[in-house]
C-alpha cells in the first residue's frame, strides 16, 4: 500500500495542501524546495478555497431563483383561475367556440397542468381581454393587465433560473478545476520531497506524510480455521470406536451392520439410532399356481338301482 495516498475526499484534501502549504512556507528554503514553494502553495489553496465558496454562492442564488419561479407559477395559477370564473359568466360552464377563441387549449375550460401552456394561456387572455373590454374586471382581478403582469413575472422567474442553472455549472466546473490542481500539487510536492529527503527522514511529518520506508500494511486477516460439525450422540468422526451390537449407524443412504464404524463427519451425514437395523424380508420364489382337480360328478338315482345309466 502507498504510504501517501492522494485523499479522494475534497475536504481531506484541501486540508492536506493546507498543512503542505505551511510546511513549504516555512521550510521550503531551508530544504531548497525550488518548484513547490511556500507563495505557490498558499496560491493554489486559495484558489480552491474562492472557487468552492463562489459554487456555493451560486447554489444558494439558484435555490432562491427557484422558489421565486415557484411563486410566479402559483400567481400565475390563481390568475388564470379567476380569468376563468369571469368567462364562465358569460360563455358558460362547457367548452365551445368561444372558449377556444379566448385561447383556452385542449379542448377544456380547465386551468392547464403544463407550464408552459399555461404561458401561453396567460398571453392570449391578456389579447382576449384586451379585445373585449367588455369582459373584464377589475373587482375578480380578471383584466388584460393582470394576465399581462403574471406572465412578464414567470417569465423574468424562469430568465432567473436559467442565469443561475449556468452560473452554477461554470462555478462547479471552476471547483472541480481547482481541486485537480490540487492533486496535481499534492503529488508534486511528494516528488520532490523524494529528490531532498531520504526515505526514512523524520521530516516528511513536517509535510503531513509518512516516511515513505514505512510502509502502511493492511491489517492482518485473522487466520481461517475449519471446524467440524459436533459427533452426534454415538457416532465420532475419523476413529469413532466400533458400535455395540444394539445400535446401527445409518450413513448416507446405507446401513452398516452392527459392529462397523461410522465414517468422518466431513464426507458423510451420520445420524445414530439405538435400534437394531431393519432389513426388507427376503421372499423365496413362489411356485407358479396350479389349477384346482375337479370334483367327481354327482351319482343318480338309476346308479342306486344298479342301472349303469338311464335306459332310453
Amino acid at each position: 500500500m502507498a504510504a501517501n495516498p492522494t485523499p479522494t475526499n475534497p475536504s481531506e484534501l484541501l486540508a492536506a495542501l493546507m498543512d503542505m502549504a505551511r510546511a513549504c512556507a516555512a521550510h521550503g528554503d531551508a530544504m531548497g524546495l525550488k518548484i513547490n514553494t511556500g507563495p505557490v502553495m498558499e496560491a493554489a489553496v486559495k484558489q480552491a478555497q474562492d472557487t468552492q465558496a463562489e459554487a456555493g454562492r451560486w447554489k444558494a442564488e439558484r435555490g432562491a431563483a427557484r422558489r421565486t419561479f415557484l411563486e410566479a407559477d402559483a400567481e400565475s395559477k390563481r390568475t388564470l383561475g379567476r380569468c376563468r370564473l369571469r368567462l364562465v359568466m358569460f360563455y358558460g360552464p362547457t367548452f365551445n367556440v368561444n372558449w377556444d377563441a379566448a385561447g383556452f387549449p385542449d379542448s377544456s375550460t380547465q386551468v392547464p397542468e403544463s407550464q408552459d401552456k399555461r404561458a401561453g394561456l396567460l398571453t392570449r387572455l391578456a389579447g382576449w381581454f384586451g379585445a373585449k373590454p367588455e369582459l373584464e374586471s377589475a373587482d375578480m382581478q380578471a383584466t388584460a393587465a393582470a394576465c399581462a403582469a403574471a406572465h412578464e413575472a414567470l417569465r423574468a422567474a424562469r430568465r432567473e433560473v436559467l442565469r443561475t442553472e449556468i452560473g452554477l455549472a461554470a462555478a462547479v466546473q471552476a471547483k472541480d478545476e481547482a481541486l485537480e490542481h490540487l492533486r496535481t500539487r499534492y503529488r508534486s510536492v511528494i516528488s520532490e520531497l523524494h529528490v531532498l529527503l531520504a526515505e526514512d527522514d523524520a521530516r516528511w511529518r513536517l509535510f503531513g506524510l509518512n516516511e515513505p520506508a514505512k510502509l502502511t500494511a493492511p491489517d492482518p486477516v485473522p487466520a481461517a480455521k475449519a471446524e467440524n460439525c459436533p459427533p452426534e450422540p454415538g457416532c465420532s468422526p475419523g476413529n469413532a470406536p466400533a458400535m455395540p451390537a444394539a445400535t446401527a449407524c445409518r450413513c448416507g443412504d446405507r446401513v452398516p451392520t452392527p459392529g462397523s464404524i461410522c465414517k468422518p463427519f466431513t464426507a458423510w451425514r451420520s445420524s445414530c439410532r439405538t435400534s437394531p437395523p431393519t432389513f426388507p424380508p427376503q421372499h423365496s420364489k413362489s411356485p407358479p399356481p396350479t389349477t384346482p382337480a375337479r370334483p367327481p360328478p354327482a351319482r343318480s338315482r338309476w346308479s342306486e338301482c344298479g342301472f349303469a345309466s338311464m335306459p332310453l
